[in-house]
């Protein structure tokens, strides 16, 4: 009988005779439990009593033997934003989060407009011989088409 320890890195579904089986970080091969359900969870480090089994790289887990030598699952680090969210996305906050990015959208949408506007004009200008009333003027009916606009 040998000593085992490692991190939990899969916890299988029961196979169709009802065993349960497990796969540690940086192993191959199965680690079977027989009809008992795994104790621990996927990421805590386990250590453990087992004889090889009957197919190569397979281990037959004394279940009795099973500790949890870190009670939290390890946290490990994903590589460049591969990391899954923990958080599960409901519908209502889709939405809210959503909204939020509208509003940077929005927002961006509206200074290229206005950056737009204003290469439009400075263009218009060029060709006009008194830029100074032609500035005023569209200031007026800025004005007041925004008055209009808020009721004012």
């Amino acid at each position: 009988m040998s000593n085992y320890t490692g991190v939990v890195s899969k916890i299988f579904p029961p196979s169709n005779w009802g065993t349960h089986s497990f796969g540690l970080r940086g192993e191959k091969g199965y680690y079977n439990l027989g009809k008992v359900p795994p104790m621990f969870s996927e990421g805590q480090t386990i250590s453990f009593y087992g004889n090889p089994g009957k197919r190569a790289g397979n281990v037959d887990v004394t279940p009795e033997s099973v500790t949890i030598v870190t009670e939290q699952p390890v946290e490990h680090s994903v590589a460049n934003g591969a990391r899954r969210s923990a958080e599960v996305v409901t519908k209502d906050k889709y939405w809210e989060n959503r909204e939020a990015r509208d509003e940077v959208t929005q927002k961006r949408i509206e200074i290229q407009a206005a950056r737009n506007a204003a290469i439009e004009l400075y263009a218009a200008m060029e060709t006009v011989e008194e830029p100074e009333a032609f500035i005023n003027k569209w200031v007026d009916i800025f004005l007041a088409n925004n008055e209009a606009r808020l009721g004012n």
